[in-house]
């Protein structure tokens, strides 16, 4: 790692993506994907989220929320409000955005997310997904590749998931929305001896990258909405880096709306990016041979970080501060830096 300065976080969120390429398209806003209507009325958040056993509501919410802030929850565990005759909850799953069925997992215990639907939803050069996890079942009429609207029926809400045991009482579905890091996820899988088969193929959850979706249903909720791209533009920037290579990553080809300004036609010699707090890449800056000095294919460059908001988050490890030592970088940050550029080192 090369020599890093210090930036405090207004002056980092200033970085890059505040001058993303392009006007951004009109989005739809995320319809909540259960019966339950207690957001959206102003109710307490015991009335829409589901904690995990004997611990505060806040547990099932999006971050640094478990294990005394040192456990990453990707997502929302949305409560439950029907049930049948014998308590057993009922509520109907529902795609939460227009997409097409891109994974269904058909095979429980193959996953920790148990039984679960990945939609893929492609928004003016921004492609997101949405996974809906732990179902008590699929919607028989789900077919791969299908086109499905919001609020088209997906399962039914459960407590299923491989290698663990959710009890009744905690009977919820698990949420995400957000990124895919690589196509190439199989090759990384398989160099990293990460251990055990991929059975999920690109949509294995190691591959996944969440947002928080409570904040962008509360701009759905109070009518500030204004897109995913826009949203992405303010999530906190943590960190950037600058990552030397020519290649231009299937990340950015498959989200060209989130690139400051246009790939040059001469070509590249490095990428800097803006991270968020827990390692999302919110947006790539191509450099050419005449703005940075070209450096070993590889070389990864830390060009700012706002400690405080990394420090105040432990569940990720992204940027390491030790007393007396330069920054360096987690074992999860290395991860997705190898998974979204390639890098093998």
């Amino acid at each position: 790692m090369r020599k890093h300065f210090h930036l405090p976080s207004v002056v980092l969120a200033s970085l890059l993506c505040l001058n993303l390429h392009g006007a951004a398209a009109p989005n739809p806003a995320p319809r909540w994907p259960t019966p339950n209507t207690a957001f959206f009325t102003g109710a307490a958040i015991d009335r829409y989220i589901e904690p995990t056993p004997g611990n505060e509501t806040t547990s099932g919410l999006f971050g640094s929320v478990r294990n005394n802030g040192y456990r990453f929850h990707e997502g929302l565990d949305m409560k439950p409000v029907q049930h049948d005759r014998r308590g057993r909850v009922t509520d109907p799953v529902y795609a939460a955005l227009p997409g097409t069925v891109a994974y269904l997992n058909k095979y429980p215990g193959n996953s920790g997310y148990g039984y679960y639907v990945v939609l893929e939803h492609d928004f003016g050069g921004l492609q997101l997904y949405t996974l809906y996890a732990h179902l008590a079942s699929l919607d028989g009429n789900l077919t791969k590749g299908e086109q499905v609207a919001a609020g088209t029926r997906l399962g039914t809400m459960g407590r299923s998931a491989g290698g663990y045991v959710i009890p009744v009482s905690q009977t919820h579905l698990h949420f995400e929305i957000g990124v895919r890091l690589t196509n190439h996820f199989q090759s990384w899988y398989d160099w990293s001896k990460t251990g055990g088969p991929n059975h999920h193929g690109v949509y294995n959850g190691i591959n996944l990258i969440g947002m928080d979706p409570l904040e962008i249903f509360e701009k759905a909720r109070t009518g500030k909405f204004q897109g995913y791209r826009a949203h992405m533009g303010n999530i906190p920037r943590a960190f950037a880096l600058r990552v030397y290579t020519s290649k231009i990553p299937d990340f950015v080809l498959r989200n060209p709306a989130l690139l400051t300004k246009p790939v040059p036609p001469s070509g590249v010699v490095a990428w800097d990016v803006d991270f968020s707090w827990y390692a999302m890449p919110l947006c790539f800056t191509p450099k050419t041979a005449a703005e940075v000095p070209a450096r070993k294919p590889g070389d990864v460059r830390l060009l700012g970080y706002a400690k405080e908001l990394i420090d105040a988050n432990k569940s990720r490890s992204t940027i390491i501060f030790e007393d007396g030592k330069p920054p360096r970088y987690g074992k999860y940050l290395t991860s997705v830096l190898q998974m979204l550029f390639g890098l093998r080192n």
